[in-house]
């Protein structure tokens, strides 16, 4: 019965768990010495609360719960748990102290000036990157060497394909001035085409000692048309 078998005397919480216990009892003859075993053992002479100094006992001892809470929401009943469990977090993790150190207008301008140094050593770095990286293309642009062939450029891919579409820019190609490195592969692949074919027509030549957009300098070797019509006829 609940009125002997609970601390409170109130009813089971999951009365149809003690009936299943119950029922079953009879074939678990070990079951109450091993309950009694289980919850005595530390309390037996010898054990560890019985071997314990007084500084032992008083570090482990803990205050019961249902009281303390009963006490506290007597004097704020409107409290939740969630809502006790932050004040109780509050006072545990002195916050008060903390909030008064940091949470000051020096504390927060100071925070403020790192962020701002912080902010400035990263853009400083981007800046230094990002002009690393356009030396690093200008020395791969006044390197290469024009492509005047269709089928070859179909084979380009990545950093050599664009780094052939500012090449052929620099030489002062008149139908690429709308692509750049971020343009899709296709678009970039069939603009050299047409360069190529222009070149062929005789509608434009590279320009010696470079121009456009890479200001290389670079002088471009380029095939005689002769050449390049047979090229394109094989």
């Amino acid at each position: 019965m609940a009125e002997t078998g609970a601390m409170d005397g109130n009813p089971w919480h999951n009365e149809e768990f003690v009936t299943a216990v119950k029922t079953v009892s009879p074939a678990l003859p070990h079951l109450q010495p091993a309950l009694v075993t289980f919850f005595a053992a530390e309390y037996a002479l010898g054990g560890l609360i019985d071997e314990s100094t007084t500084e032992e006992r008083e570090l482990a001892w803990m205050p019961p719960t249902n009281n303390v809470n009963k006490v506290l929401f007597q004097r704020q009943p409107q409290l939740t748990m969630l809502q006790y469990n932050a004040q109780a977090m509050y006072h545990h993790n002195n916050t008060q102290s903390f909030m008064k150190e940091n949470f000051t207008k020096e504390a927060q301008n100071a925070e403020a000036a790192d962020m701002n140094r912080t902010l400035e050593i990263v853009e400083n770095n981007r800046k230094k990157q990002r002009e690393t990286n356009k030396e690093n293309k200008e020395k791969r642009v006044a390197k290469a060497k024009l492509i005047f062939n269709r089928e070859e450029i179909m084979t380009l891919k990545s950093q050599k394909l664009t780094d052939h579409l500012a090449a052929f820019q620099a030489a002062g190609t008149p139908n690429l001035n709308e692509l750049n490195s971020r343009s899709p592969v296709g678009e970039i692949r069939q603009g050299l085409q047409a360069a190529i074919d222009l070149y062929v027509e005789g509608t434009w030549a590279p320009k010696k000692g470079g121009g456009g957009p890479s200001h290389s300098g670079e002088e471009f070797d380029t095939p005689n048309k002769s050449q390049e019509s047979e090229e394109g006829g094989d």
